[in-house]
Formats: C-alpha cells, sequence, structure tokens
C-alpha cells in the first residue's frame, strides 16, 4: 500500500467568504507556497475538528517497526509509543507524515489503522503484519535480523523513487526534518558529537575488532541512508564475514559506526547538517533518561537540551531519544501532565504541543 497524495485545490478565500463562517470558529489560516503550489491548513478551535493536511511528497517518510518481542512492550505501551511518536512528527512538519510501521500483531495493526493524533487529527500509518519468522536471518539472531531487515525495506522504497527516514518509536521528533533531506546523502545521530567530539577515556568502544570514538559512534535511533550508503553497509558485512569477523554488538548502528571510524565519506552526522539542534540523548548528558538525568528546559519559549559537555552542540531539541524502558517510565506513565520530568517549564511546553 502507498502513501496517501495529497490532492490541490485552489483555493480563493475573500473576505466575504470569511465573514459566513461561525462566530469564533476560525482561529487561523495558514497560506504558504510550494512549488507555485496554494497550500491551506485551518485549524479551529474545537479540538474535534483540529485539521491537518497531509504532507506534500517531497516532505520526509518515515518508517519504525512495532514488534512484540523480548518482553520489553506491552500492547497498549506499543500503541502510546507510537500515538505520541506520530503526533511528534505530524506537529514538527504541520502535516501528517507518511509512516510505514512494521508490525507482527494483529491488534496492533487494526488500532492504527484508526488511531488519531493527540490533537485528534487522523494519521497516515501504512501497516505491514509481518513474523520475524519469515524475515531472513543472514547468520544474526532473531532480534539482530530484525534491524538487518531495515535495509531491504530502504533499498524497496529507494527503487521505487523515495526516501525514508528511520525513527525508533521511542524517539520524538521536534523539529522539520525536510533540511536535512534536500541533498541525497546519508546521516545519523553521533552519540556525543559535536564540532570537536570527545576522545578517549571510557567513552570509546570497539564493535567487531574495531577501536570507534564517541565523535564516530552513531546511535540507531534516527537515521537515513541513500543507495550508496545501504551499498557500503553491504559491503561492509560481506567483508566481515568473509574474513570470519564476528558482527557489531549494536547491529546497524554498529555497521555505521565502523564507517564512519574508516573515514566513510557518504555518511553525514545531523549534528553538523542541522547545528543549532540537538539529537539523541542529549537531554539526559548522554546517559539513559531518567528523572535525575533528564533535564530539558525551555528559555525564551524554545524547548532547550543544554550542551552540558560544552562539545559545540546545538540546543533547541530537534529530536529526543529514549529507550523502551525510560520511555514507559518518562513519557508513557502519564503521557498527558508529563509528571516525570522534574522541570515544571519543560512539562508545560510539552503539555502544549501534544495538546495545543
Amino acid at each position: 500500500m502507498a502513501c496517501r497524495r495529497r490532492i490541490f485545490l485552489t483555493l480563493f478565500v475573500s473576505s466575504f467568504s470569511l465573514l459566513l463562517l461561525p462566530n469564533n470558529s476560525l482561529q487561523m489560516h495558514h497560506y504558504t507556497l510550494f512549488g507555485g503550489t496554494p497550500r491551506f491548513r485551518e485549524q479551529v478551535k474545537s479540538r474535534n475538528d483540529y485539521q491537518m493536511l497531509d504532507c506534500l511528497p517531497q516532505s520526509p517518510r518515515f518508517l519504525t517497526f512495532a514488534y512484540m518481542y523480548g518482553g520489553r512492550w506491552s500492547v497498549r505501551n506499543m500503541l502510546s509509543a507510537a500515538k505520541l511518536m506520530y503526533s511528534s512528527l505530524a506537529q514538527a512538519h504541520k502535516c501528517l507524515p507518511c509512516v510505514y510501521i512494521y508490525t507482527n500483531v494483529q491488534e496492533i495493526k487494526e488500532e492504527l489503522s484508526i488511531m488519531k493524533t493527540t490533537m485528534n487529527s487522523s494519521t497516515n500509518f501504512i501497516v505491514t503484519l509481518k513474523s520475524p519468522k519469515i524475515i531472513p536471518k543472514r547468520g544474526y539472531n532473531k532480534w539482530r535480523s530484525l534491524s538487518r531487515y531495515k535495509l531491504d525495506i530502504f533499498l524497496k522504497h529507494i527503487q521505487q523513487g523515495e526516501r525514508l527516514v528511520w525513527t525508533d518509536v521511542d524517539t520524538l521528533v521536534l523539529t522539520d526534518l525536510t533540511p536535512a533531506m534536500e541533498r541525497n546523502i546519508s546521516w545519523g545521530v553521533g552519540w556525543e558529537n559535536g564540532i570537536t567530539g570527545l576522545t578517549g577515556g571510557k567513552r570509546l568502544h570497539v564493535y567487531s575488532r574495531v577501536k570507534v570514538e564517541p565523535s564516530n559512534q552513531i546511535q540507531g535511533d534516527l537515521w537515513t541512508l541513500n543507495l550508496q550508503g545501504i551499498k557500503d553497509v553491504l559491503l561492509l558485512e560481506k567483508e566481515q564475514v568473509e574474513n570470519n569477523i564476528a558482527k557489531p554488538v549494536y547491529d546497524l548502528q554498529g555497521y555505521f559506526s565502523i564507517l564512519m571510524s574508516n573515514g566513510w565519506p557518504n555518511f553525514h552526522l545531523i549534528q553538523h547538517l542541522m547545528p543549532d539542534y540537538s539529537f539523541g540523548f542529549q537531554c539526559s548528558g548522554f546517559k539513559h533518561p531518567n528523572k535525575e538525568t533528564f533535564k530539558p528546559k525551555v528559555i525564551n519559549g524554545e524547548l532547550i537540551c543544554p550542551d552540558s559537555d560544552g562539545i559545540g552542540l546545538g540546543s533547541k531539541v530537534g529530536a529526543m531519544s529514549f529507550t523502551a524502558h525510560s520511555f514507559k517510565k518518562m513519557i508513557l506513565r502519564d503521557p498527558v501532565n508529563f509528571s516525570a520530568v522534574s522541570d515544571e517549564d519543560s512539562r508545560q511546553w510539552l503539555k502544549a504541543w501534544f495538546y495545543p
């Protein structure tokens, strides 16, 4: 099934027609121009009537998994996470993005087909029901073979002329990622990479015999690959098999990190493409988020994650990452008031973002 395509209508709105609207029914009109096509979006004060249009064809499309495996998620928590993840994408891009989502649970597929956002607008999920048992293993265990399967999905969509962004279901994107997709390049989130990056000490990791500095460590929560990027990963995978080298611990992000350490010219860091913004675990000081470590702030109306290590990172929140455990503890335990977030201003900001 393909993403919904927006139907364009040229709208002529006169001052006389606005007078015909019911009193106080119109909150705002947005008129912007995309490729010569007028775009119109109307939001009304009643949350029951909150409207958004499907995103334009050139807008980013997203991929995520909602697999029930290993006991990390309940069906209820998975659906709640998907709702918040999608709602944040819609708010960030001011439209309803196409999100391809794969699951092995019929109930999840059915619920996603009728799901509303936290703003009570519709969603644009394209759901595929697929059992992990029929996904090629390629020498991986069941969990890592799921991660490896992302490459197959990306390749299929690239061959169809689409570009995808992978986002974990427990990642909240809070800004429009279109600027990072304007060039046909591969990118990911650097764990602690700033203008200079961090080196040495306990932060050094070893992936498949390769020492990887923090400046080259890539997270798996938010990334995209172009065709050359996929070919590079497949070539590294082939070389490791031929040389009997153990696969990296952290599946695809391990491959990304090794390639970065080897001077991979085809991969970029989103922190460099969008230098004013923070990504990944920055709000929790690059540790797993909990009530003590998760410390966003609000300054001049902007939600920020401070550059606490002073390594040249942007602070406006581009995306916030969690683990399944921390997302349930920090966000899903109270997805309306966000009471687990210690900073009062940040709680109010999140409430206004998800429930305008």
